[in-house]
């Protein structure tokens, strides 16, 4: 029973141990131009009702798609190049 618990409590500790960490999570400046350049062409045929002008443009899913694309930029709504 003893070793049944000394083994429990190594394979516990083992397991609740942080992941390591990767040393560099940034962005590939080629990525960045590519992830503006989108968000530069969706800010400019955006409508100033919110939506787009093509066929779908004015579908929910289509909508949130383009809000989502914008905040997982880190964009701020209220403030920054997108705000309006």
């Amino acid at each position: 029973m003893r070793n049944f618990l000394l083994s429990l409590l190594l394979i516990i500790s083992a397991c609740a141990q942080d992941l390591p960490r990767r040393q560099d999570d940034s962005v590939p400046a080629q990525v960045e131009q590519m992830f503006e350049r989108g968000l530069r062409y969706l800010a400019t045929k955006q409508t100033a009702e919110g939506c787009w002008d093509d066929s779908q443009g004015n579908e929910p899913g289509v909508v949130g798609l383009a809000t989502i694309a914008f905040l997982a930029h880190g964009e701020d709504p209220n403030h920054g190049p997108y705000a309006k």
